[in-house]
Parts: C-alpha cells; sequence; structure tokens
C-alpha cells in the first residue's frame, strides 16, 4: 500500500511538471504547431456522408473522429482490448493489416494514426489499402519521423523502457506497442506508395518534440528552441516529429 501510494504521488507530481511546461509552451510559443489537429482537420474536410471508412488500427477510436457524421466506419485492429472500446464503429474487425478481411474496390476512406511504425511488412499493408479502395478513395495518415530525435533514441531502448515512460507521462499501458520504423521516413513513404500506384496529394512534417522533454523543466525549454528553429526553416522539415500525409488511389 505504501508502494503504490508513493507512486501515485510521482506520477501526479509527474503530470504537475508536464502541464506547467506545456502552459509555458503555450506562451512562449502562442502558434505552434499541432499534428494531430492538422491531420483531424484534413480528414474531417475530406468526408462527407455515406461514405465507407476503413479505420485501419482504428483501437478505441480515441480521437473520437467523425462524430455526428453518418458514415460506414470498419475498424480493423490487432489488439483485442482497445479494439472492444470502441462503440461507435459500424464493424470491428481483429485482423492483421497486411491481410484485411474487406472486398476489393468498396472503400472510399482509409484512416491510419500512428500504425506505420509498428507494421513489419509495410509493402503488404499498403498493397491491401491500394486493393481495398475504390478508384479516387484515399488515405489519411499521421506517424512519427524516424529521422527525429525521439524516434532515433527510441530504438535503442528496450521495450519495457518504452512502457515504463509511457506510463510516466500518463499513456495507457495498452497504448504501447512494439515499434519497426519501416514506413518513417520521406523517402520510405513515397517510395512503397508510389510502387503500390497510388499518387501523393500531400506529405507534410509538423514537430512537437519538445514535449517528450516535457519532465525536464530546463532541458525542455531548449527543446522548444530547436523545434521553434526546425518548424520556421522548411530545409530542415526532415528533422520535424512527424509526417501528415494523404495519397490517393488513382
Amino acid at each position: 500500500m505504501l508502494i503504490e501510494t508513493a507512486s501515485a504521488g510521482k506520477m501526479n507530481l509527474f503530470q504537475m511538471i508536464r502541464r506547467f511546461n506545456f502552459f509555458l509552451k503555450s506562451k512562449l510559443w502562442r502558434d505552434f504547431p499541432r499534428p494531430l489537429m492538422y491531420y483531424k482537420q484534413a480528414v474531417e474536410t475530406a468526408t462527407r456522408d455515406g461514405l465507407c471508412v476503413l479505420h485501419a488500427g482504428g483501437g478505441r477510436n480515441k480521437h473520437n473522429l467523425f462524430q455526428g457524421r453518418r458514415i460506414t466506419r470498419i475498424n480493423v485492429d490487432l489488439d483485442y482490448d482497445t479494439l472492444v472500446q470502441d462503440k461507435t464503429a459500424a464493424l470491428r474487425t481483429l485482423a492483421n493489416l497486411e491481410k484485411l478481411p474487406v472486398a476489393a474496390n468498396c472503400v472510399d476512406l482509409i484512416l491510419c494514426e500512428m500504425v506505420f511504425e509498428h507494421v513489419a511488412a509495410p509493402e503488404k499493408m499498403i498493397g491491401e489499402f491500394y486493393r481495398c479502395l475504390k478508384p479516387n478513395g484515399r488515405i489519411f495518415f499521421i506517424t512519427p519521423n524516424f529521422m527525429c530525435y525521439p524516434y532515433l533514441v527510441s530504438r535503442l531502448m528496450p521495450y519495457w523502457f518504452h512502457k515504463l515512460y509511457g506510463v510516466a507521462v500518463g499513456r495507457k499501458a495498452e497504448d504501447i506497442f512494439p515499434t519497426h520504423y519501416r514506413l518513417n521516413t520521406i523517402p520510405a513513404i513515397q517510395q512503397y506508395f508510389s510502387r503500390a500506384g497510388f499518387d501523393k496529394i500531400f506529405l507534410k512534417q509538423l514537430d512537437t518534440s519538445s514535449d517528450y522533454l516535457a519532465l525536464l523543466p530546463g532541458i525542455y525549454l531548449l527543446a522548444v528552441l530547436y523545434s521553434r528553429l526546425i518548424s520556421g526553416v522548411e530545409a530542415l522539415s526532415f528533422l520535424r516529429q512527424f509526417h501528415v500525409g494523404c495519397f490517393r488511389k488513382p
């Protein structure tokens, strides 16, 4: 009981430090990028009622996409515990993205949030996306950029460290999975999608990498300055934290 109480106290302290650092960033950098918001707005703009949407690796749909929209959303995921928490999908299917249980040419839109980094065989997954999409169908995704320093460092860390750090900063343990980073650089994304037959609509890099250091007050401010630098210089875009993209099946 004493150990549990102490751990809870540390967790509360961690959260307080993060919130304070985020507050400082909002004051020092009012227009800092919001990659997830950019992704969600792009998806919502492309959505209309009546579409069939494949949510690839959608889990519990924690970002609450498509609230109030009349669409048919199919959630395909490998993790049972998170999949059963999605109460808004028309269909939830436990399956591998490299072999989708979906008919060819039947999906209008595919969504992929923080999934590419976990895929061992990107060519198989993207080939399945192409097969399932209708002509002119699109895939929207947001995924980490392997060239960003947190992910370069993470490749050197054991899986147990990822789980420990994730819990410390408030992530649920069930949301932390092993990573491969085989589809997480600009050349890799463009190459795999081009080989499968997709046309690029956009591929943009956005950065909030300083948030990985939010438990370290002094270092965090230096990281914010670094993030501002690479966000303001387009030649350094390859160092930004996230890829947000859209590709179309001709």
